[in-house]
């Protein structure tokens, strides 16, 4: 679990970033990055039922992401707000293949 000041909980912060920030896409997820003017990094997950109908599969690629930010959140510049978004391919993709995206995605920010 990411430490609660590290969270994008609010439906309005989702919204802004997603419609401010800077995409990139990759095979099976989008990032969304947009710099804001706040003391903390913040991030969130957004896996939907289109990527799989099942809460446990969902949770499992939720859980994965999770691991990466904790790692790399630290290291990235304070105040990025950003979005980590699963596309439908996520739910088929091997754990392993979303990490060395997800890793590869965060890399292209810098």
């Amino acid at each position: 679990m990411l430490p609660k000041k590290s969270r994008l909980t609010k439906k309005v912060e989702f919204q802004s970033v997603l419609k401010k920030g800077k995409k990139l896409h990759g095979q099976f997820l989008m990032l969304s990055v947009a710099p804001d003017f706040v003391e903390e990094t913040k991030a969130g997950l957004v896996v939907s039922n289109k990527v799989s109908k099942k809460a446990v599969e969902r949770n499992k690629i939720r859980r994965v992401l999770r691991e990466v930010l904790k790692e790399v959140l630290p290291t990235l510049k304070k105040g990025t707000q950003l979005i980590f978004l699963a596309k439908p391919s996520a739910g088929r993709a091997q754990m392993d293949d979303l990490k060395k995206e997800s890793r590869w995605l965060l890399r292209k920010l810098k």
